[in-house]
Parts: C-alpha cells; structure tokens; sequence
C-alpha cells in the first residue's frame, strides 16, 4: 500500500474506481491521460449543418472569474425581482471562482485491449455551478415521476412486472429487450434540451418560481460548465456533465420528449410492445416486444434514424427469453415473468469488515440487506435459496 500511495504521489500511477463492477483500477498514468485525451477530442455533429464540431474547447484560467461575476449578478437580480426568496440567493451564490474536476471511471465490465474506455465525470462539487444546478434539479425533478415510462429504482421495476403479471398469462411470443441510450448526457444538443425542459417546467402546477428564471440558471449551467483536467482548463460546447446535480432530470424530461415522439411516429414499430410495457432508468430501457425478431431490429433501425446524435444499442436472446436490466435477469417463460439477481462478470465483493471502526449495528445489517434484497428480486424460491448460499461464501470470503 505504501508502494502504490508514493507511486501516485509521484504521478507514476492512477488510481481509479472502476465505472460499475465496485472494484479500483490501478493504471500507468500516461495511459490514463492519453485516455482521457481522447475524449477530450470527442467531435459531435452539429444538427443544423452536418458539420463536425469539438465537444471540448481549451480556454484561459480567468473564465472562471467571469463566470462567477455573472452567476452572482443573475442570482442578485433574481432576488430584486421577486424571482427568489433571500433564502434561496445566499445558497445559490458560489462561495468564490471555481471550476470543476474532470476524471474517468474506466469501463473495466466492456472488452478492452490496453486500458478500457472511460466514462467522463465532470464533479461540480465546489465549481461556480454547484448550486445553480443544485436549484434547478430542486425545482423540476418532481416532472420526471410524471413521465409514462418513469421507473424510480429496482423496487419499483419489480412491483410494475408484478402488476403487469396480475393481468394475466404473457403470451408465448413476448420477449424481455433491454436498450441502452450510447452517451445520453454528452449527446444532448443545448437548443433541444432547453427547449424540452422549458415546455416541461411550464406544465409545473405550482411554479413557485418563474420558468423564465430557472432557464436562465439552466443555461448558465450548460454553457459555465469549465473544467480542469491535467493542468490545463476546458470548457464543454455540447451535451451537458456526467456529474453536475441537474443533468438526469435534464436528460430524462429530454428522452420524455423522444419517446413521445417515437410513439406519435411509429405507430407500426410501437405496436409490438406488448401492452406499452416500456419502462426507463435515465438512459436503460426495458420492453417487453411481441413481435419477430425482423421487427425488432426494425424497430431499433427506426430509433436510430430520428437524431443525428442519440443512438440506441439493444440486448435480447429469442432463445433464452431472458435479458439482464439494472441487476435484475428478466426471463418469461411459461406465460410468467421471473426475476433473479444480475451481477457483472467483473462486479467486486465489497464490504465492511466486523472489525471496522463503524458502529456494529452498521456491519451486522449487511448481509441482512443483502439477503433481503436477493429476497425481493428473486421470485423462485429455489433460485433465492441458490442466491443466498453464494451470498454467504461471498460475506466469509
């Protein structure tokens, strides 16, 4: 430990959580900056010209400054006309000039060569856009529960299966699909999204706060999102941050619309899901899909073909019926949905030890919320019990 702590110290190594198996990644530094470079020079297509443009633009220290000035004179300006309570201002107000902190979570879970790819994570905490992004989340994150495809987490996928089952035996031809959106955050285009987020805060029933105010916030934190990474400052032209407070329900109210418009416009591909069984977590997509496999990929050719920049990659088995979402394995089998626990090949087992500082109670719940998590996702007893042995050699190991 003490070899791994001076060789980062001396810039040597880079040590990293990995992106989703809870495990740390111990990379050559200059692979990882050579890696993150790359995404530094990620291009997007602009959706008016065609044209390929620069996610990332190098700019002066000082911006920073500039910056801060305006957020502050906007939050003050808000409080002088009625916009804000005083409240509301002094926690807006970024305690000084600050930009944020760009690093990656190497995605260890996808095949790789060298180094695997990263996932950019642009951390606000400190930066002069923490608490603007912080209030517009506040104000519309309620609308995400709105949507028709909304999920909160794992409980609520279940108890939506377990309604759906409630209806009645699933037809032998339905199979579980599970979709993922490539690079949702960075690929929002800033006109698009503003506009989706403006005609969802103006359905808001209560807008304590006016539409055209949290707009103005949201475009400060779209367009004020600077960064430092490697010694050097960046700003971001396209998309918005993995890692600023608002960005899922920015993302999500963006995908409500698109989804919209995929059910208003394809009548003939949207007709296979089975009972508009479609369900979302931010950007993973779970349906179950009624007709043939042809349809199917017919079905996701059309999805890709409404935008220039969101993309869509699918994951089915018409053999298996079974599909991985979230860490749920969905299979239908026998007119049933049954669920069990999904793990990635790569995920770590982790967990406090008895002999922690932490107070017991904290190490003795573990393994009582791990069975019972296993207890709420796995629907056959038989599959539960298997579950529960591996969990215990896992808490011995």
């Amino acid at each position: 430990m003490d070899n791994l702590v001076k060789l980062q110290k001396d810039g040597l190594i880079t040590i990293q959580p990995t992106d989703k198996s809870g495990g740390l990644a111990i990379m050559d530094r200059q692979d990882y900056i050579e890696g993150m470079n790359s995404i530094l020079n990620d291009t997007y297509h602009d959706p008016h010209t065609g044209e390929a443009r620069k996610c990332y633009e190098v700019v002066d220290h000082t911006i920073i400054n500039e910056h801060f000035e305006i957020i502050k004179t906007t939050v003050e300006d808000g409080l002088e006309h009625g916009a804000i309570t005083e409240e509301d201002a002094k926690a807006m107000i970024p305690d000084k000039p600050a930009a944020g902190r760009l690093y990656g979570l190497p995605k260890d879970h996808k095949p790789f060569t060298r180094i695997p790819k990263f996932r950019p994570i642009i951390s606000g905490s400190g930066s002069n856009t923490e608490f603007i992004s912080q209030y517009v989340d506040c104000q519309s994150k309620e609308l995400v529960q709105e949507l028709d495809s909304y999920i909160e987490d794992t409980p609520d996928f279940l108890r939506q299966l377990r309604d759906l089952q409630d209806t009645g035996p699933i037809p032998s031809g339905v199979v579980p699909v599970s979709i993922d959106v490539v690079g949702l955050y960075s690929n929002i285009p800033y006109d698009e999204g503003m506009s989706c987020f403006e005609e969802a805060l103006n359905t808001r029933k209560n807008p304590r706060v006016p539409t055209s105010f949290l707009m103005t916030l949201l475009s400060l934190v779209l367009t004020f999102n600077v960064f430092e990474f490697n010694q050097t400052f960046f700003r971001q032209l396209f998309g918005t941050a993995m890692g600023t407070r608002c960005a899922p329900t920015y993302a999500c109210i963006f995908m409500g619309w698109f989804e919209n418009y995929v059910f208003r416009s394809g009548p003939n591909h949207t007709k296979h899901i089975y009972k508009k069984f479609y369900r979302r977590y931010i950007d993973d997509i779970f349906l179950l899909w009624s007709g043939t496999k042809d349809e199917l990929l017919s079905f996701l050719e059309f999805l890709n073909s409404i935008h220039a920049n969101i993309k869509f990659t699918a994951n089915f088995d018409f053999d298996t019926k079974s599909v991985p979402f979230l860490d749920v394995m969905v299979r239908v089998d026998d007119g049933h949905i049954s669920t069990d626990l999904y793990k990635k090949p790569t995920a770590s087992v982790q967990y406090l030890l008895p002999s922690s500082t932490h107070p017991p109670h904290i190490t003795r719940n573990i393994p009582y919320s791990l069975a019972y998590r296993l207890l709420r996702i796995c629907s056959q007893r038989p599959v539960f019990i298997e579950r529960l042995n591996e969990l215990r050699i896992m808490l011995l190991q």
